[in-house]
């Protein structure tokens, strides 16, 4: 914004000239976006009767592709709309991007695989289905097959909940920590704090949904990035600003953020290979919030010849199948396989 209102890439006099004779800023510089409008408006038409958010962003230098919250508002009908706007029970006004929070419930079942390790993966379950204070929770939807990757693809909570516990005692607070949950995210956009774990936390709950423990589908995109590529990166919605001498110039430059190492190894995203063989996902539902909330992360596999990403999905009020469906509809468009 500063760029665009040319007060950054201006000196302190140039403003003050322009400021006291012209009674406004400097010409501003031309600002060029990281995101794909194809990808975005291909996200909006399948997004327009859904309730949550989307990001596709590349895991290695954390340029974000797309950027979907629905409902959104048109800002051209601020003035007149926006008391409406704020008592709306929709939240138009929310960016559910990087303001809205959902318990990531069996979500973290891609992260908890990669720590156990594809070479420590202790038997699966007899039984993919969990009963838990008198209620029975089901995969959130079929596994397709009975193998580690299959079942953790499909959310199955008696699967994560054997990974959980194959885990060493504190190690889950841990992988917790190492892919990102609890970092500050670096964007010029409103965001929601990070959560940290509770000293006490009970894993069974959180993978439930049934703690108070919540993520935005931003975090969740930048832990799934680190997942992909074993490295933190930052988010980036500016690809380069516009010089008048120089012309355009990249910004900002990649960055790796320092943090905690997080548990890296290819073979574990080829375990959740998906459908189409060209990329990993996963599905999964907090079994318990009233609103309910579909999740769906997926990204590129390695040795991916183009651009890589990552795509994630959270949906309110929705069905785990809607979600994949929405998903493997952008996977097609990222992939060319549409």
């Amino acid at each position: 914004n500063q760029t665009l209102r040319g007060l950054t890439g201006s000196s302190p006099l140039t403003v003050q000239w322009h400021e006291l004779v012209y009674g406004q800023s400097p010409p501003g510089r031309d600002v060029r976006l990281t995101l794909d409008l194809s990808v975005q408006q291909q996200a909006d038409i399948l997004f327009e009767n859904e309730k949550g958010a989307l990001v596709v962003l590349n895991p290695n230098d954390g340029a974000v592709r797309a950027l979907v919250s629905h409902p959104y508002f048109d800002p051209n009908q601020m003035e007149m709309e926006f008391e409406n706007w704020l008592s709306d029970e929709n939240a138009p006004l929310l960016n559910r991007v990087t303001q809205g929070q959902y318990p990531p419930a069996a979500a973290l079942g891609p992260f908890l695989l990669a720590s156990v390790g594809a070479q420590q993966l202790p038997a699966l379950p007899a039984s993919q289905s969990i009963v838990v204070e008198e209620s029975q929770w089901e995969c959130s939807l079929t596994p397709a097959e009975l193998t580690w990757g299959a079942v953790i693809a499909a959310g199955c909570p008696a699967a994560i909940i054997t990974l959980a516990n194959a885990l060493p005692t504190g190690e889950f607070s841990a992988m917790y920590r190492s892919f990102g949950f609890e970092e500050t995210i670096d964007l010029p956009l409103p965001a929601a704090q990070p959560q940290p774990l509770e000293p006490d936390i009970q894993v069974q709950k959180i993978l439930f949904g049934q703690d108070q423990l919540v993520v935005s589908p931003l975090q969740m995109a930048l832990a799934a990035a680190r997942l992909t590529t074993g490295k933190a990166i930052r988010p980036r919605l500016v690809d380069a600003i516009h010089d008048p001498q120089l012309g355009w110039t990249p910004w900002p430059e990649e960055e790796t953020l320092p943090g905690p190492a997080a548990p890296f190894n290819p073979n574990v995203l080829l375990l959740l290979k998906g459908s189409n063989n060209l990329t990993w996902e996963n599905l999964a539902s907090s079994q318990s919030d009233n609103a309910g909330t579909a999740w769906y992360l997926a990204g590129s596999l390695p040795g991916w010849e183009k651009e890589p990403f990552v795509l994630v999905i959270a949906l309110e009020n929705s069905s785990p199948l809607t979600a994949q469906t929405i998903g493997r509809q952008i996977l097609d468009y990222l992939t060319g396989e549409e």
